[in-house]
C-alpha cells in the first residue's frame, strides 16, 4: 500500500555453537562485516551490533515483509561460511541452531540500542568488579 507507514524494530540474540568462545577479534570483524551485507541487502536498517565471544546482539529496523527467520537463516549461514573460508586451518566456526527476537518499540529503542553497544563494555565491568571482590574475599 503506497500510503502505509511502518516502524518496525527487532533485538536479535543468537550464541556460537554450544556457546564456546569462538568469536575471536579476526573471526567477529568478518562475522560483522557479512551480517552487515546481508541486512543492507535485505534493506533492512542497523540500528546497533556488539556481542561477545559466545554471542552476538542486533537491532534492527525492517519493513513489514521482511521474514526474520529468512534473514537470520542467511546471516548465520553466510557468515559462519566467510569466516570459516577467511581462518582456513583454524577450528571449524559455527553458530547455534536457533536465535532470541523481541520487537522493540520506538520509545524504547535508545534504551535497547545502548544495552546493544555496550556488550563488551558491561560485560568487562562484571568481570573486573568479579575479580575484585575476590581478591579482596582472599586479601590479595
Amino acid at each position: 500500500m503506497a500510503n502505509s507507514y511502518y516502524r518496525c524494530y527487532v533485538h536479535i540474540v543468537f550464541c556460537t555453537k554450544f556457546r564456546q568462545p569462538t568469536l575471536t577479534d579476526t573471526a567477529e570483524k568478518v562475522a560483522y562485516q557479512v551480517m552487515r551485507e546481508v541486512i543492507e541487502e535485505e534493506n533492512a536498517y542497523l540500528v546497533a551490533m556488539n556481542g561477545l565471544a559466545d554471542h552476538v546482539h542486533i537491532l534492527i529496523g525492517f519493513r513489514a515483509d521482511l521474514r526474520l527467520s529468512d534473514l537470520l537463516r542467511r546471516i548465520k549461514s553466510l557468515s559462519s561460511m566467510r569466516v570459516n573460508k577467511t581462518l582456513a586451518g583454524s577450528t571449524r566456526f559455527q553458530w547455534q541452531p536457533g536465535y532470541y527476537a523481541s520487537t522493540v518499540g520506538w520509545r524504547e529503542l535508545p534504551i535497547v540500542a545502548r544495552y546493544v553497544r555496550n556488550q563488551k563494555l558491561k560485560q568487562s565491568k562484571k568481570y573486573q568488579a568479579w575479580l575484585d571482590r575476590i581478591s579482596r574475599e582472599m586479601g590479595t
